[in-house]
């Protein structure tokens, strides 16, 4: 499919021509299936990356990085995905990690892992969890979760004020939605190119409105590039992507999942094997829980945004829901509001833990 041609800036466009000229010198080829090739995959790539200055443009040149503005780490996504080759192996030790510690280390520790985690030394994640909610803050009752138990951290390895960890985790999770998020609609285009021209290829033929479902497809991913752009501009004004970051996540979870719906229907296979198709098409089904659930998103997005007014769940309903898991034998949680859901995103909420996993739903 054809692709809009959206020019920006001089020094912009000078970095798109340089990181799309350097990317067809240096192909990637082909992912192995398996996690540990994958990982090894990832791990020579995010080195080729790294040797030629393109591991962490964000980051400061004092630090290794080229001190690159969010418009051009919207750029460099954007060529990144276009180009087909896979992300960086750290993404979230580039994109969180080393900005926090940037912002909020000792300079020992800036010394100590900054330069592991560019050249992909050091591979970092993140983990966030609280009872009863997981990865959602505000969640209040999908979760995994892991807690410990006599844990003792050394002084030396606390970054900024001891009890100030609520306040940087909040910023750190704001980093997730303006960055990584900026390829997303490149991603997309994509993949929605791939199907069009498998469908176009098939034997069985096109098959009936799929045209209409891959323009209608196109057309969204265009108005996400235009928002994932207003953004990167945004930031680099000094604003802070606050809510917005739920935008981001509630748009790119439909919008997957549009893709994977078309494939369903142009592709002549069930989408139940290990193939890439297939593995898309499950992958897209789980981004209403990754990474923030699709509920809480649009919770956010109608409190903090639309300013809708926040209402109180039926008593009936969460009865209901709680016999359906007393018959599963599961933990309950007391009658709970949105408007708590939604305040657990702004305060810490102490709870002690229990030593076990569990997952609700």
């Amino acid at each position: 499919m054809r692709d809009l041609n959206v020019r920006l800036k001089a020094p912009h466009e000078r970095l798109r021509a340089q990181l799309h000229a350097w990317l067809g010198n240096v192909p990637s080829g082909p992912a192995p299936n398996d996690a540990p090739g994958m990982i090894c995959y990832l791990r020579a790539w995010h080195e080729r990356l790294h040797d030629a200055g393109w591991s962490g443009i964000g980051w400061s040149a004092s630090r290794g990085g080229m001190s690159a503005s969010a418009v051009a780490k919207y750029v460099y996504y954007e060529e990144l995905a276009r180009a087909g080759v896979p992300r960086l192996l750290t993404t979230p030790g580039i994109a969180f990690v080393g900005p926090v510690l940037m912002a909020h280390g000792t300079e020992a520790q800036r010394d100590a892992y900054l330069p592991r985690i560019l050249s992909g030394e050091d591979v970092r994640c993140l983990g966030l969890s609280e009872e009863d909610a997981g990865s959602d803050l505000a969640g209040e009752r999908v979760y995994d979760e892991v807690s410990f138990e006599e844990v003792v951290v050394p002084a030396n390895a606390l970054i900024g004020p001891r009890g100030g960890g609520w306040g940087i985790a909040m910023g750190l999770m704001e980093l997730e939605r303006a960055d990584q998020s900026f390829a997303n609609h490149m991603e997309l285009l994509v993949l929605l190119g791939e199907l069009v021209a498998l469908a176009e290829s098939s034997a069985a033929g096109i098959p009936a409105g799929f045209r209409d479902r891959a323009v209608a497809v196109w057309t969204k991913c265009q108005l996400f590039r235009a928002f994932n752009l207003h953004t990167s501009r945004q930031l680099d004004r000094g604003q802070r992507i606050g809510a917005h970051g739920s935008v981001i996540k509630a748009f790119w979870t439909q919008l997957y999942q549009d893709v994977a719906a078309a494939a369903d229907a142009a592709l002549d296979v069930e989408l139940v094997g290990d193939d890439a198709w297939s593995r898309r098409y499950l992958d897209a089904r789980a981004t209403s829980i990754f990474s923030g659930t699709l509920e809480i998103q649009r919770d956010i997005i109608g409190g903090r945004i639309a300013g809708l007014p926040r209402h109180e769940i039926p008593r009936g309903l969460h009865e209901l829901r709680n016999a359906a898991d007393r018959a599963r034998g599961t933990a309950v949680l007391d009658h709970v509001e949105p408007s708590e859901a939604a305040q657990r995103h702004e305060r810490p909420v102490a709870r002690r833990a229990r030593g076990s996993a569990r997952r609700t739903s």
